[in-house]
This record gives structure tokens, C-alpha cells and sequence, in this order.
């Protein structure tokens, strides 16, 4: 935290921490370096970042939901209710796990593609996404065919003669 380096020495900022031989990625970590500065190293500055990220899983669900199915809102509120109460997520909520947090970086990337009125705006989910990449290893391959499924399912946004050039620039 101090040296703004990795446990072994490398760095500064290092891409990948090595931990137990397993290549973290540094999302989280950098992440909560915040919180353990402010707080103090406890189970609550290294838990809170994590219980506030599960939290924004069930907004931000909902919000993709009613952006998917305008007419049918239920929809976006009973998976929204199923996914606050499931019991996987609650546990993952409440433990430092680097796959909610990549979770909630996708599902805001997601969020903010579809919901973008402006092509350029669009461009906005790239930070989400790649957040998402820099949190958790397996967001490296769902990224690119879930933008390549939002592409054909909202093919009409996407390539029209106005946007087709800022299309091809983001992917």
C-alpha cells in the first residue's frame, strides 16, 4: 500500500500479482487499497467494497432489464428480486470474490451499450468492460462474443448509415 508495489516486490502498479501462483488480476486490489487506507486493515474495509458491489448487481440488473424489456417490467423485477435473494450471491456479496465484482463491471458495461441514444456514446461501456477484464481472468474471454451477441440482437442501433463507422471503431 505504501510502496505501490506487488507482494514480491515487482511493480510499480503491477498488471498481475502472483499470490499463491495464480496471476491476480488487480481490479479488486486496487480496489479496496482505498478502504484499507481509510479503515484500517479489517475484515470491513477488505468486505464492504464487495457488499456495495452486490448491492449495484441487483440495481443494475434491473435497470438492463427494463432497458431490454420496456414493456414488461416484472420481468426486470422478479430477476431482480431472485438475484438479491439467491443464495450464491448473498455469499458472494459478502466475502472478497473477484468474480461479483467483474460481474457488476459487465453488467454496467452491458447497461451502458445498450442504453446509449448517441453512438458515441456507446464507447462509454468501454471502461466497464474493460474494469471487468482487469478484475477477474474470465471476463478476457465472455467479453468479446457478448459484444458480438448485442451487436446482432441491436443490429438496427448499430449499422445504420449514421453510426456504421463508430460501430466498427469499437469493436
Amino acid at each position: 500500500l505504501k510502496t505501490q508495489r506487488g507482494e514480491h516486490g515487482e511493480g510499480p502498479w503491477p498488471m498481475n500479482f502472483v499470490s499463491f501462483g495464480d496471476y491476480k488480476m488487480p481490479g479488486l486490489i486496487y480496489i479496496l487499497a482505498p478502504f484499507i487506507k481509510i479503515f484500517g486493515l479489517n475484515n470491513f474495509a477488505v468486505r464492504f467494497p464487495n457488499a456495495v458491489f452486490g448491492s449495484l448487481a441487483v440495481v443494475f440488473s434491473y435497470l438492463l432489464l427494463t432497458k431490454i424489456f420496456p414493456k414488461r417490467k416484472k420481468i426486470a423485477f422478479w430477476s431482480s428480486l431472485f438475484l438479491a435473494l439467491a443464495p450464491y450471491h448473498i455469499h458472494a456479496s459478502r466475502m472478497v470474490y473477484e468474480p461479483q465484482v467483474a460481474f457488476v463491471w459487465q453488467l454496467l458495461g452491458v447497461l451502458t451499450l445498450v442504453s446509449a441514444k448517441r453512438n458515441f456514446l456507446k464507447l462509454f461501456s468501454l471502461p466497464f468492460f474493460l474494469m471487468a477484464m482487469f478484475t477477474y481472468n474470465s471476463p478476457l474471454f465472455l467479453i468479446l462474443p457478448l459484444c458480438i451477441i448485442i451487436l446482432y440482437f441491436f443490429k438496427k442501433d448499430f449499422f445504420n448509415k449514421k453510426t456504421r463507422k463508430s460501430t466498427v471503431f469499437f469493436l
